[in-house]
């Protein structure tokens, strides 16, 4: 923008900026807002089924490997403990609500939506961070056993000739 001419009137000076239209009116942003603010609950169930699936196949996969992870009974249960937090979160939240509503109450119905949309989107967040917490503790434990924990396994015994 440039600067344009300044005036005086009424005991204020006053700049006018002079410059280009904005790119696009006004209106366009509301429709996409609006658009933007439906399809939010949608991504976020969508999302949550996906945090869901990678933290029930990692909670899954660890389990099965229990006993060949390298790392000590109580770092293991440390470490699945996110896991499965995780899994309760995204599961109980991608689940709708049973809640009433007046097809007729547009306050009613704009009052439901801002509290879904904002249920919604703490869900997600503690889900997301529930999981970089468990990605975190995975990756410690592994570092522990490797250079910082004693082994695990027993030494085996020497053959005997």
């Amino acid at each position: 923008m440039s600067e344009g001419k300044t005036t005086k009137g009424e005991g204020k000076t006053l700049s006018v900026q002079t410059g280009t239209e904005p790119p696009a009116d006004p209106e366009f942003f509301l429709k996409w807002g609006q658009e933007n603010a439906k399809e939010f609950i949608k991504t976020a169930n969508a999302a949550l089924a996906q945090l869901l699936t990678l933290s029930t196949a990692l909670f899954g996969g660890a389990i099965a490997l229990w006993n060949n992870i390298p790392i000590p009974t109580p770092y293991r249960i440390v470490v699945l403990a996110p896991l499965l937090f995780t899994v309760f979160v995204c599961l109980f939240s991608a689940m709708p609500k049973a809640e009433s509503i007046d097809p007729t109450d547009a306050k009613g119905i704009q009052t439901y939506m801002e509290k879904v949309f904002a249920y919604k989107q703490k869900r997600l967040a503690l889900a997301k961070w529930s999981l970089v917490v468990a990605m975190v503790f995975i990756v410690a434990a592994l570092v522990a056993a490797q250079y910082l924990l004693p082994p695990i396994a027993p030494s085996l015994p020497k053959p005997t000739p």
